[in-house]
């Protein structure tokens, strides 16, 4: 059979075994790491036209570089 992730999270090793010696090492409270965040999805809309040229290239940069840092730009 295949395993699942749990929507809770991963068990937490560590702390479960710390947790579990003072129930004489038997896991009795098993505890779970908090799952990390997706990245979000970013929509940027950028204005080009001619009265904001000066701007506008600062502007591409700054899209250029959230493309690197999100997944969906």
């Amino acid at each position: 059979a295949r395993r699942r992730r749990s929507r809770a999270g991963e068990i937490d090793l560590r702390k479960t075994l710390r947790k579990s010696m003072s129930t004489g090492g038997v896991p009795i409270d098993v505890v779970l790491r908090k799952p990390h965040p997706a990245r979000p999805e970013l929509v940027v809309l950028c204005d080009v036209s001619g009265s904001v040229a000066g701007f506008s290239h600062f502007t591409l940069l700054l899209v250029h570089a959230l493309r690197q840092q999100f997944s969906r730009v």
